[in-house]
């Protein structure tokens, strides 16, 4: 059996005048031209909501806050078992994104889910993400 890796993403949203949330182009990597949540792998000694706020740092250039958790969903990418958690964020005050690992962002509303290419593992959680939000309004 692989060992699973444990990968956390942030999604960035709005309420008005719809909602949306926020993806990212990956430039490189096994999902380089999809759009993502951002994120990446939590490191052992690192809680899900540390490594989220470490990621978005490294990938994006900002501080979040993380809010709700939205769920999980374990996946294979070539041969390996991944399991993504994702979040609800927000940035910390004013900000502006600095791309290390990304190289267009765009906003999605729930009937466009399947419109641009969206990393596969994400796809999956879209429905949730929406139904979070909602909750939310």
């Amino acid at each position: 059996m692989n060992r699973i890796i444990r990968v956390v993403g942030g999604v960035f949203y709005k309420r008005h005048p719809e909602v949306q949330v926020q993806l990212f182009r990956k430039v490189s990597g096994s999902i380089a031209g999809y759009f993502e949540f951002p994120g990446g792998k939590i490191e052992s000694n690192e809680t899900a909501e540390s490594a989220l706020k470490r990621e978005i740092l490294e990938e994006l250039g900002v501080s979040i806050v993380v809010q709700d958790l939205v769920g999980s969903n374990t996946f294979e990418v070539t041969g390996r078992s991944i399991e993504l958690t994702l979040y609800l964020i927000e940035l910390e005050g004013p900000a502006e994104f600095v791309f290390s690992d990304h190289d267009a962002v765009l906003w999605l509303n729930e009937n466009e889910s399947t419109s641009p290419p969206i990393a596969p593992g994400d796809v999956p959680l879209l429905p949730q993400i929406f139904s979070l939000i909602k909750t939310k309004i």
